[in-house]
């Protein structure tokens, strides 16, 4: 299952706690890697969030969903085990447009230099 905190937002300033887990597996085929990404219409178009490790969740800002789908955006989980099989889960958030630049702005600017603070290349890269 995939869950995330909180369910609506406002596209790259509300910062979404993303979580997979409930995932069975045999004990010889642990541990777990997980991926998380999300996409808006098309799943080819689909944006990594957190590479693959053995990490269940990340916290993320995400682009706007489109109006004519309501913003809704689809978050992706898949988890892998050591022989490479692999599943997927998936759920809904809605991420609606910015109100402002000037709240995009201020919001752009916090998360790039608590990222550089923290030498994130992975938040940097959001």
């Amino acid at each position: 299952v995939v869950t995330s905190g909180p369910a609506t937002g406002t596209a790259l300033t509300t910062t979404y706690l993303i979580t997979t887990s409930l995932w069975v597996d045999d004990a010889s085929d642990l541990p777990l890697n997980y991926v998380l990404s999300y996409y808006t219409l098309n799943m080819a178009q689909l944006i990594t969030l957190k590479s693959s490790d053995q990490l269940p969740s990340v916290s993320a800002v995400l682009g706007q969903g489109l109006q004519s789908l309501s913003y809704r955006v689809t978050l992706l989980a898949s988890a892998t085990d050591v022989f490479l099989a692999s599943s997927n889960a998936t759920t809904t958030v809605f991420v609606l447009p910015v109100a402002t630049t000037q709240a995009l702005s201020t919001s752009t600017t916090a998360s790039l230099a608590a990222a550089q603070n923290d030498k994130n290349p992975t938040a940097v890269n959001q």
